[in-house]
């Protein structure tokens, strides 16, 4: 089995994500000061991200290096976009999220088209209904 990061004492494994990143002392900058950011659940600087209709691969593979700065993630619905993807896969994706302790937020963006409206409409309720399955 192959050991990651022995050759330099500041690349050992992050004891606040429990994964094989820099330690959070290394940086390509030392000569910056970083501010300690406070843990979770955060009450100032909140971190809001938008997923963008990714695939559960993309999710996962987001939520891996960034899910310790993330606070919030919004499930926008542009223009009735959501109403195409099955309710498990926004099921499975809010379970990623709600794994890395990144709260889902229901965000929708209105339109002028009376069409579209009403798909997103009908859409938002459903898309309600599993957002808040996940988190119970």
């Amino acid at each position: 089995m192959r050991r990651r990061y022995t050759t330099n004492p500041t690349l050992q494994r992050d004891p606040y994500t429990k994964r094989g990143y820099p330690h959070k002392s290394a940086s390509a900058f030392p000569f910056l000061a970083r501010p300690e950011r406070s843990s979770k659940p955060r009450k100032t600087g909140v971190t809001v991200v938008s997923d963008r209709a990714q695939s559960l691969a993309q999710a996962s593979s987001y939520v891996e290096p960034l899910g310790d700065l993330v606070d919030h993630m919004k499930l926008p619905d542009h223009v009735g976009l959501m109403w195409r993807l099955p309710g498990e896969l926004i099921q499975k994706k809010n379970a990623i999220y709600k794994e890395a302790g990144i709260e889902t937020l229901l965000v929708e963006y209105r339109t002028k088209s009376p069409r579209c409206r009403a798909k997103s409409r009908s859409s938002w309720s459903a898309l309600r209904s599993l957002a808040s399955a996940a988190w119970r």
